[in-house]
Parts: structure tokens; sequence; C-alpha cells
């Protein structure tokens, strides 16, 4: 047997820096050491930059993060083209990560992201190598979804679905809970450490001290509640007039629909004026997210778990959210944060009120939900865990097996 280490494919389509990117790139951080990580990217994004050094990053145009979204340009505006497009990238990019897997002799296949599953599994059956797929997306508010990524989990090459909650994993439960680990997305203590952030939200802004902010962080998607929150926030306003709202993000990459714009109106429509803010993205957020005081998260979907969160919660601030999905497994209601009737806008208007009003109660969650993060989602604990499972499910390397390893940087061509 052979003392190299583990050689793993790594896929990852969605490269704007969103959950599943940054919990790749910390993963990377952690374990850059212990497994020989080739990486494939459609291109090098946000979290290109992030690899750190030791890893191989291949790009590969072709894995489309949107089936929608060809490398063909022209054709995204033409319903039906941009799908073959789409279709045809993807079938491109599968032939050539079989290619890959074979030259450099992986040991796994590690699917990181919805749209990498399918590939993976694909990649896993031509080249006879174990894949294991990350689940960060709930696939069950779809029957057709759901069906054909439960047909994927019962793939004999998917040696472990690892979930990053109980609510990404049931769907996978119900086919091969023998196959199923939960393993919550982690944050790194050190960075998220509040006594090491400087601020920088407030003084950008120009706030009063008093000021007490609202802050959402994330994506501009429909489902994030975003549309929600500024309606909760017109309410909160109406009684507490030191509240302003700070909204850390920006349209959700690949799609047209500008909502920034969109939701820059409805704050207009509601008078409330120069009490919302719109940042647009932020590369490092913490400066940002440590200006807060109350963090919302009303994902108007369930969310697969809310990275967000365990940040906030590592630096002492406490969360409001939509009570479903991953989120009421990271948030502790009356613990960490407060938990409002999932698509009750009156009640995240009370919760957001009750939660600014009260001092003693905004302390007590800082403090209870930065000792939660510490004990539940340390990155370098669970980091671990995940290393573990890797582990469990790489074929062995064999001596002499395959070709020369790869080195440095690598691109893939068209």
């Amino acid at each position: 047997m052979s003392d190299r280490k583990p050689r793993i494919l790594v896929l990852n389509s969605c490269v704007s820096g969103g959950g599943p990117g940054r919990g790749l790139t910390l993963y990377l951080e952690q374990a850059a050491e212990d497994f020989d990580f080739h990486v494939v990217l459609p291109e090098p994004g946000v979290v290109g930059g992030k690899v750190p050094p030791g890893v191989t990053v291949h790009l590969l145009p072709e894995l489309l993060e949107r089936p929608l979204r060809p490398t063909q340009r022209w054709a995204h505006a033409l319903p039906g083209l941009n799908l073959a497009f789409g279709l045809a990238n993807l079938s491109i990019a599968a032939r050539k990560l079989c290619a890959l897997a074979r030259a450099i002799d992986a040991d796994l296949v590690y699917a990181n992201h919805m749209l990498a599953k399918p590939l993976a599994v694909w990649v896993g059956a031509r080249a006879d190598i174990p894949v294991v797929l990350h689940a960060r997306n709930i696939h069950s508010q779809r029957r057709t979804e759901k069906i054909f990524f439960q047909s994927l989990g019962k793939r004999r090459h998917v040696k472990s679905v690892i979930a990053n909650s109980e609510a990404t994993a049931a769907c996978f439960r119900e086919v091969v809970p023998h196959k199923v680990t939960v393993i919550p997305n982690f944050v790194d203590l050190e960075r998220f450490d509040r006594g090491a952030v400087q601020g920088q939200l407030r003084s950008e802004l120009g706030l009063e001290d008093d000021a007490l902010v609202v802050g959402y962080l994330g994506r501009l998607a429909h489902w994030k509640g975003v549309g929600h929150l500024v309606d909760a926030f017109a309410r909160v306003a109406a009684t507490e007039p030191r509240a302003v709202l700070a909204i850390v993000g920006d349209n959700d990459s690949g799609r047209r629909l500008d909502l920034k714009a969109h939701y820059v109106e409805r704050a207009a429509a509601s008078g409330l004026g120069d009490r919302v803010h719109f940042l647009g993205f932020r590369d490092d957020v913490r400066p940002y997210l440590v200006d807060f005081d109350v963090l919302a998260l009303p994902s108007t979907a369930p969310e697969p778990f809310g990275r967000v969160l365990i940040e906030a919660m590592a630096l002492g601030i406490p969360p409001v959210i939509y009570a479903h999905g991953g989120a009421k497994e990271v948030v502790r209601d009356r613990q960490d944060g407060l938990w409002a009737r999932p698509l009750d806008i009156a009640d995240l208007a009370d919760k957001l009120t009750e939660l600014l009003a009260d001092d003693a109660l905004r302390a007590r969650c800082a403090q209870q939900g930065a000792a939660h993060a510490r004990l539940s989602f340390d990155a370098k604990s669970l980091s671990q865990s995940l290393s573990s499972a890797l582990r469990r499910a790489a074929r062995p390397a064999e001596a002499g097996a395959g070709a020369a390893h790869l080195q440095g940087q690598a691109t893939m061509g068209r």
C-alpha cells in the first residue's frame, strides 16, 4: 500500500462566495495537509481566490452552476435553446471530469454543490471511484427533485451522504439511512472572534452611537425573505426611532432580475427614507456583521442551515429567524435568539421589536449564542469529523497506481 495522501476530486459549481463555497474553502484551510485535493471550478470567482496553497485548482467552464446559464452567453435569453446548450455543456463536463479523475488517480469524488451531485455520480460510476455527496440543500419540497436526488443517493458508488442539517438529511434518510451522516456547517472561531474584529458599518453609514441596527447578510434571492424583512421593519421603525435596517448583499448571481432595485423601491414606498441602507456585496463580512444589534434571517422557504447564523452567534449577535428548516436546528428560541412564525410579517416585526427593546434579553442571547457556537460549530472539531467521513468512503491508495500527480494550478481546456 502507498503512503500517499488520499486524492480527492472536489466538484464545486458555485463560485460566488455563498454558503457552499465558503464552507468548502474553510474546510480546505483546515484539511489541506490531510488530503491531496483537486478542486474543479467553472471559473475562479470568489471561491477560487480563497483556495489555500497546496490545493490544485482545475477550471472547467462547462461545470455550470445552473443549466439555464450555458457558457454560450448569447443563448441565455432564448428559452429552450439555453437549456439545450446547458445540457450539452454538462455532457462535456462529465466526460472531462471522468478523464481527469482517471488521470490523477482519484480515490474519491466529493460533490460540494447541488448540480455537482449528478456529475459526481456519473464520474464515480464510469471511473469506478467512490462518491460522497454533501447535501447543502433541501430536496424534499418538489416531488420530482426529491425522487431525482434520492435516486442519486441510492447509487452503488455513493458511499456516503453528508448533510449539514436534519432538514437536508430528511430526503436521503427515507431511502438510504445507513449512508447519511449529519455534520453541521462550521465557523472559524478565531476569525469570528468579537474581540478581534473592528466594526465598519456604523462609521461607514455615519450612525449615531445609540442607533439600533437590524441587519441582513446574504444573497438577495426571493426566498431569503428580504421583502418580508423590509415590510416588518416598517412596523419596527414606527415604534423604535433609533432603529435602522442594513442589508449587506447583492442580487443572486446568474439571475437577470434586479431584486435590489425592487427592495429599494419597496423601502421608499414604506416611507422608510434613510433608515434602510443597501450596502451591496462585501467580501469580508465581519466588520459589518459585528456592528449589527440583531441579525434577521426570515427565509420564506426553509433554510437548509443558514451559515450566517453561526457567524453572527460567534460574534455575539442574536438572530431572529422564521422558525422552519435547518435554522431551527441552529438557533435555540429565547436562548440564542428568537423564533418568529414562518411567513408571519407581524410576528417577525414583534420579535425584532422585542429584542431591540430588551437590552437584557439581547445580552443574554448574545452570550448564550456565542457559547453555543463555540461548543457546537467549531471548525477545528467538525472539519475533523468531515475528514473522517471522507477517509472512510475513499478507496485505499495503491502504490504506483495512476498517472503522475498534477502539481500547482491547472486549467482544463475546452
